[in-house]
């Protein structure tokens, strides 16, 4: 050994453990990892008896789905936006409470009278006592008499209850000129301009250097200027799996105790995930030389901290075509399931659930988290201790898909999205391929969530 966790000839040394480990480390990661996707998966419970009812949830992402398509209808003919009105019924998937807002929707957009229709429906299927029946009969109320003779109690219970939508609800059928009115239609208006900017930015711009970087990649591949340049660790050992199995273990055990760290932390809770970070050290406590470790997992300079952040943008930027094909099985598989068993809930990134209504702590929370601890520790046992472990007896292309159907399968937005979010772990594993260095698909990773967040902090607050 020369002192950097390779041989002789450059070739990684052979990990320690051996099969029986490696057996048991399988398993716990198929148990735990089927567990968080049967999860996130399993059909919805049925409604719970009417004194364990809660209030309705807050709307979350289809909040500022719904301020572009009034701010659109504002702009231009209501039957043309209406045409948009399928996208938020995705959104709401089966949810009445989100059913409900549409509702609101279709009446701003196609009249009360729609909107009495939907309402109708929901309370056909809605169990008595279930905690949508009541808003359900005051919007109906309110779309039947109008906003004029609303109470103003009952005005401020629909606000609470359905946030700018409800400030909606209860304007519908005033003039435009209204204060009340005007105010809710010029923030839809500010949010269809914010969204045609960052279309314009992220889309446009993003798009067109996306273009470039992929069509640069393809010859850089052809004329082998980019080579997979990953040294494989020699056959057998465990040690890496383990450590990937002890991350979810680590996980599962967070998350059986977040109870109690948000009754000691509360809006600061998330932050604990930063717990499981100490894991990427097990292979130091089985005796793993710290400079075999290093290399083994990703964690070292590459060709230097600067180029590999580089190499992580215009890298990501040249997979968007797998990411794209990713996206497009997803929204196949969406639209087959739509035509086969009706409205299907939208996958959508948790972030979006997380931030509609979030107080300024917890914003700052969520963005560290999906900008610094997803890149460093999701990157750390996806791609460093995973991907180095199954690199060792496979082939980069099947470890890489190997790889990033769990990391899609581990996440909370259903089984519709493995397509999508494997697609994206596809491609920080090829950048690890091409890179050795984590840097690059930390980078990649930081790079892909603080879009995310950008795009949603900037739709929730305008």
């Amino acid at each position: 050994m020369d002192g950097t966790g390779f041989g002789p000839r450059g070739h990684a040394l052979r990990d320690k453990g051996g099969p029986v480990l490696a057996m048991i480390s399988w398993v716990v990661i198929a148990v735990l990892a089927g567990t968080v996707f049967w999860g996130a998966n399993k059909p919805e419970p049925p409604a719970p008896p009417p004194e364990k009812l809660e209030a309705l949830p807050p709307p979350g992402p289809l909040e500022p789905i719904a301020r572009v398509i009034v701010g659109a209808g504002s702009l231009q003919p209501k039957a043309q936006a209406a045409a948009l009105l399928p996208m938020a019924k995705m959104f709401a998937g089966e949810d009445q409470a989100a059913a409900l807002r549409v509702a609101i929707l279709r009446a701003e957009l196609e009249g009360p009278a729609k909107g009495i229709e939907s309402i109708d429906a929901i309370l056909k299927d809605a169990p008595e006592g279930s905690a949508v029946v009541e808003p359900a009969r005051r919007l109906r109320g309110l779309l039947e008499s109008g906003p004029a003779t609303l109470p103003p109690d009952q005005a401020e219970v629909i606000r609470r209850e359905h946030g700018w939508l409800g400030e909606l609800a209860v304007t519908i059928g005033l003039d435009d000129k209204d204060p009340a009115r005007a105010a809710i239609i010029a923030r839809a208006q500010r949010s269809v301009g914010a969204m045609f900017v960052l279309e314009v930015v992220l889309f446009g711009g993003g798009g067109l250097a996306a273009l470039v970087c992929a069509i640069l990649g393809v010859v850089f591949l052809v004329t082998g200027s980019v080579r997979p340049s990953l040294a494989p660790p020699a056959p057998g050992g465990s040690v890496f799996l383990e450590t990937f199995a002890a991350f979810l273990v680590a996980m599962a055990l967070l998350h059986l105790a977040m109870p109690v760290f948000q009754a000691a932390m509360g809006q600061w809770a998330i932050l604990a995930q930063w717990l499981v970070a100490p894991v990427a050290f097990y292979p130091l406590l089985r005796g793993v030389p710290a400079a075999q470790w290093r290399f083994a997992i990703g964690w070292h300079r590459g060709r230097g901290v600067l180029r590999e952040m580089c190499a992580g943008v215009l890298g990501y930027l040249a997979c968007a075509p797998v990411v794209l094909a990713g996206v497009g099985l997803t929204l196949l598989l969406m639209a087959v399931r739509a035509a086969m068993s009706g409205p299907v809930e939208q996958p959508s990134h948790p972030l979006g659930r997380m931030l509609g209504g979030a107080t300024a702590g917890q914003v700052i929370a969520l963005i560290t988290l999906a900008t610094v601890w997803a890149p460093v520790v999701e990157e750390t046992v996806f791609r460093g201790a995973l991907y180095h472990h199954l690199r060792g007896r496979l082939h980069w292309i099947v470890a890489g898909l190997i790889q990033a159907f769990i990391f899609a399968a581990i996440h909370p937005q259903g089984w519709m999205a493995i397509p999508a979010l494997g697609s994206i772990g596809l491609s920080f594993s090829l950048l690890r391929e091409w890179r050795t260095s984590l840097i690059a698909p930390m980078t990649a990773h930081a790079l892909n969530n603080g879009t995310i967040t950008l795009l949603l902090l900037v739709l929730f607050s305008v």
